[in-house]
């Protein structure tokens, strides 16, 4: 036979023959490899087929071929042993069978045991060829049905298709002439070798001979290194032909292909396709898949990761993994394929191997695992990681190479261990993660591993913690940082059970049976910053008063315990957070929290610290008042899913919560958001506002909220989507977005106004001119008569006051804590400077009278009054007294007669009635010191010099009987 081998580079457009001349195709005929026939199985053919076709497989498959043919045929509701489990069986009976037929429909291609049928399927397939299996379509696969598996079976194998009625003959005469073909030569991929005893055997499990291996090991590997010419199968064929002639023509061959192809070792390899997947970037990764694979391809260059998956890889053999070796390969994982065997030295030339994954290979042999780590020679072996591989136990030497001594993380999770032994581990003396979650553990005994700083026993048999203590009281794990026991059986904790873990700061006991939290649990763990009690107890019963007694406890999540806050009897609602100061993050959702404001703010009144808080789903109906607003560092509050449909008093709910940026009030009874709902304040703050899936009401009582996110909208979550209307039923499920009301929409004119304003107009002008009349006579006669006194002073017949009229040119109206001011500067100035009089009482009131007949008498004597405002002169009742004074005076000879001086600002809180109706019906001057001072001094001489107006019209002016005129305010006109 003359193999062409074909150079793949195109500058290299030239085919080499290489005389490799042997009898391989002659092998059949001179019987030195028999191959298999009917009379050698005790089945025709084993039947794979789902359990919807059973009436068809039973009614005709079954008719036809064993009653009418005389066949023999396996089917598993009939021929598998009681007792023996399903894989036991199908793998029996298999071996029993000459061939398979499967019997594909669409339930089938939906069913995950019959994908797992057609895996083992397809391992016979690959030993024995193609044609020892038989697919039969019943009907037309989906594409949505379809897996990767099936359409392997189907591409690769000629099927038949059934049809009743006309053509049902053809296609059982075709079904038997399938069944009854021959098989041809087995495929490539099964390993030739010459027995000791000189006979032809056919193994798929074993490597080639020894000897075979040693005489031409150099020529193996240095076509492996220019192996771009085949595919990983013809390295075998190669070998497996020289192994069978000994001819020295092939070593020739061999020599041949090693001097004419060793420039292509360095050319660029593509990607093996279909069955891998390569990706350059993330310093490059590899996925190879199929059943229809059963070695390790070459892989790109720049690939330094590779995961094999659901392939038919059966066992890794010394010179297995020497296609990752032009690699430098640093993750290799293997996932779901079919692994037996691994050899000793299968991992020898990895030289940047530092991660190893074995997952989902249940029929591994352990101890073949163990004897390959001692090919590991790379002294940074980081990773391993062995989950769902179905292991009793562990060698207790298995890591016993000191090439381990590097390992940081370990994974044996999902395994079937009973109990483990640290000891197990010891050489890993840098051993920081250790995961054994989804083991039926039982019992755990440890050892001194300092470097340990992350534990993971979740989901074990463990009914109570197991001891961290030495039996000197030293800590087997000095540096442990985090420790999970979530799902386990513990049912118990006490002061004692968490000892010897000094620099414990993350504790998981979440979906334990811890029914009652006792005093001081956690109190011996002064690192403790964060603890997860997620569902615990199934409900959490009791909480003690010093439960999480903990001063460097930051978080606490107690989400999903269902413990009743609202039953002062399981707790003491004035301590339970009393001993944790420093929390700063706290999970309450699915509680029951209390009803009644008051227990709400016992409990929360310690948190000062607090910054994200979660009370999600707590049947919290209405929300408490002073309990947030005493959270000044709260950024974070959920109260989702809960009974909230409206409050009052928004700002002693949501008020001074300076620090706050997320409100969620997610899945509530809230049908309207106006402007009352959240302070002003708050909201310029909030960064999201979560309001979705509540029942809106879009009503024009809505229309703020709908004005309001069009300007900040975009911090409400989930908008526009999760804003709906719920009412009224005409718009119910319309968006709120789509909600657009007008100012006239919810501000209709009614005509009805008009007339009613214009009527109410007319009745009040009658009635308000019937009233003036009944009422104003005399009011009427004075407006006649002051008609008369402004004609009169046009002529000159009204004297007008001016101060030559008093004695002194004002009287000063001051507070005492104001005195120095009005003596150093005011009397100085006014006095010294410009020669004018004034009055004040320190100096011009007479002993012996009172103060209040001195204030009226002097008041006479005085043209103006100089009124010294400030906030002492505000709070004095005395002074209050005389701004009512002066405010009589003002009345009877006009606001000009009045000058208000104010030294300082008044507090609002200081204002009164009287003053402010001073200051807002009198212009007033304020001084200031130092620029500006003189300004005010020369407006304040203006004023005092300014000659008064008019007399008020309150007044009333009338002439004497002497013929002269004269003003007096107390009487009335006279009746004429």
């Amino acid at each position: 036979m003359t193999i062409k081998v074909h150079r793949i580079k195109k500058k290299y457009d030239k085919t080499m023959t290489i005389g490799l001349t042997t009898d391989y195709m002659n092998y059949t005929e001179d019987s030195k490899y028999p191959l298999d026939s009917e009379e050698d199985y005790e089945y025709h053919a084993f039947v794979v087929y789902c359990d919807d076709v059973r009436k068809w497989v039973h009614n005709d498959l079954l008719n036809r071929l064993e009653n009418e043919e005389g066949l023999q045929l396996c089917i598993h509701h009939r021929n598998f042993i009681v007792g023996d489990s399903i894989s036991v069986n199908v793998d029996n009976f298999i071996k029993k069978s000459w061939k398979v037929l499967v019997i594909v429909s669409n339930n089938f291609a939906q069913s995950e045991w019959c994908q797992w049928e057609v895996d083992v399927v397809q391992e016979r397939r690959r030993r024995h060829g193609k044609e020892v299996i038989v697919p039969i379509i019943l009907d037309t696969i989906d594409s949505k049905h379809m897996t990767s598996q099936l359409r392997t079976l189907l591409d690769s194998t000629p099927s038949i298709r059934y049809r009743s009625g006309v053509g049902s003959e053809l296609f059982w005469k075709v079904l038997l002439e399938s069944l009854r073909k021959p098989l041809e030569h087995p495929p490539t991929s099964l390993i030739y070798y010459p027995s000791f005893n000189g006979q032809t055997r056919v193994s798929p499990e074993t490597e080639p001979p020894t000897w075979l291996l040693k005489n031409y090991h150099h020529y193996f590997l240095t076509f492996c290194k220019t192996r771009k010419l085949c595919d990983g199968s013809c390295i075998y064929d190669i070998l497996v032909m020289i192994s069978l002639r000994r001819c020295v023509i092939c070593v020739v061959g061999l020599i041949v292909i090693e001097l004419a192809f060793v420039d292509l070792s360095n050319d660029p390899v593509e990607c093996l396709k279909p069955f891998c997947l390569c990706h350059k970037q993330s310093r490059g990764s590899a996925v190879c898949s199929g059943r229809s694979l059963h070695y390790i391809p070459r892989l790109p260059k720049y690939v330094r990761s590779v995961t094999f998956t659901n392939t038919s890889i059966s066992a890794i053999e010394t010179f297995g993994l020497v296609n990752l070796t032009f690699n430098q390969m640093e993750r290799i994982k293997f996932t779901g394929n079919l692994l037996l065997t691994i050899d000793k030295d299968a991992f020898l030339n990895l030289t940047f191997l530092d991660s190893l994954i074995i997952s989902h290979e249940p029929r591994l042999d352990i101890f073949s695992l163990k004897s390959s780590f001692m090919s590991l020679t790379r002294l940074k072996i980081l990773f391993f990681d062995f989950s769902f591989n179905s292991w009793k136990s562990l060698p207790k030497d298995i890591f016993n190479n000191y090439h381990f001594s590097n390992v940081k993380s370990l994974f044996l999770k999902s395994n079937s261990f009973n109990s483990v032994t640290f000891t197990t581990f010891e050489t890993m003396t840098r051993l920081r993660e250790i995961f054994l979650a989804d083991n039926p553990i039982s019992h755990i005994s440890f050892t001194n591993l300092t470097s340990l700083t992350k534990l993971d026993m979740s989901s074990n048999l463990l009914q109570s913690v197991p001891t961290f203590c030495e039996r000197n009281n030293t800590s087997y794990f000095p540096n442990l940082n985090i420790l999970i026991l979530s799902r386990t059986y513990i049912e118990f904790l006490d002061p004692k059970s968490f000892r010897c873990l000094p620099r414990l700061s993350t504790l998981y006991l979440d979906y334990t049976n811890i029914r009652k939290l006792q005093d001081n649990v956690f109190a011996s763990l002064p690192s403790l910053r964060t603890l997860h009690l997620n569902s615990i107890g199934h409900p959490l019963e009791t909480i003690t008063q010093n439960a999480f007694n903990s001063s460097s406890l930051e978080t606490l999540i107690l989400r999903e315990s269902h413990f009743h806050f609202d039953q002062k009897d399981r707790y003491n609602a004035s301590r339970i957070f009393v001993s944790c100061p420093n929390l700063q993050y706290l999970d309450l959702t699915h509680n029951n929290m209390p009803s009644d404001e008051s227990t709400f703010q016992t409990i929360f009144r310690p948190l000062k610290k607090l910054q994200t808080l979660f009370l999600t789903s707590t049947k919290i109906v209405s929300l408490p008042t002073n309990v947030f607003t005493h959270m000044k560092f709260l950024q974070k509050l959920h109260l989702d899913d809960n009974g909230i449909s409206f409050w009052n008093n928004s700002y002693h709910i949501f008020g001074n919560m300076t620090s706050m940026k997320h409100l969620s009030l997610r899945q509530n009874y809230i049908s309207v958001i106006n402007e009352t709902s959240f302070p002003e304040d708050l909201l310029s703050r909030l960064e999201t506002l979560h309001l979705a899936r509540n029942p809106f009401s879009c009503i024009c009582d809505q229309m703020w909220f709908r004005n309001w996110i069009q300007k900040n909208g975009t911090i409400l979550k989930e908008y526009p989507n999760g804003y709906r209307c719920r009412h009224p039923n005409s718009m119910n499920g319309i968006l709120l977005r789509d909600y657009k009301p007008t100012y006239k929409m919810c501000n209709p004119w009614n005509p009805l106004y008009t007339m009613a304003i214009v009527m109410g107009i007319v009745v009040i002008s009658f009635i308000a001119v019937g009233s003036i009349a009944a009422k104003c006579q005399g009011n009427i006669k004075n407006y006649i008569y002051l008609l008369r006194v402004y004609h009169n002073r046009k002529k000159g017949y009204i004297p007008l006051d001016s101060e030559e009229d008093y004695e002194y040119h004002a009287f000063v109206v001051y507070c005492d804590n104001d005195r120095k001011w009005v003596h150093n500067d005011l009397l100085n100035r006014l006095e010294n400077d410009e020669g004018l009089q004034l009055c004040i009482h320190h100096r011009n009131f007479i002993v012996g009278d009172s103060i209040s007949v001195n204030v009226d008498n002097f008041l006479k004597k005085s043209w103006k009054v100089l009124v010294i405002v400030s906030n002492n002169f505000a709070q004095s009742e005395w002074c209050q007294w005389e701004v009512d004074v002066v405010q009589e005076r003002r009345r009877r000879q006009g606001k000009e007669v009045i000058v208000p001086i104010i030294l300082d600002t008044i507090d609002s809180k200081h204002m009164t009635s009287q003053l402010r109706t001073l200051l807002d019906s009198t212009p007033s001057l304020r001084y200031r010191s130092g620029v500006g001072s003189e300004l005010f001094w020369k407006v304040l001489l203006e004023s005092l010099r300014k000659p008064l107006g008019h007399p008020p019209t309150s007044l009333l002016y009338y002439p004497s009987f002497n013929g002269q005129t004269s003003v007096s305010p107390e009487t009335e006109p006279p009746t004429w």
